[in-house]
């Protein structure tokens, strides 16, 4: 099993808000169970270690990257216009 990790950049000056924002986005995400999206392995929160999250690695790559090279398929017709008279 491949596995990648995401690590906070903390300095001294953004420390807190760094920790609160990485703290609920590891809530959220060992929430989450979705065949679609890769699992969260673990956390770690040690005040003597960077924070970090290890989460399966995924060969598509981030989802940012993965939506610019997709085209979005909807049912949807566009929305008719109207014309102003």
């Amino acid at each position: 099993m491949f596995i990648s990790f995401q690590e906070a950049p903390i300095t001294r000056s953004n420390m807190y808000h760094v920790r609160a924002d990485f703290e609920q986005e590891a809530r959220i995400l060992t929430s989450l169970a979705d065949p679609n999206l890769v699992g969260v392995l673990g956390v770690c929160f040690q005040s003597s270690a960077p924070l970090r999250m290890i989460c399966e690695y995924s060969n598509a790559g981030d989802l940012y990257h993965f939506l610019q090279g997709h085209e979005v398929a909807t049912s949807r017709s566009p929305p008719a216009r109207k014309t102003l008279r």
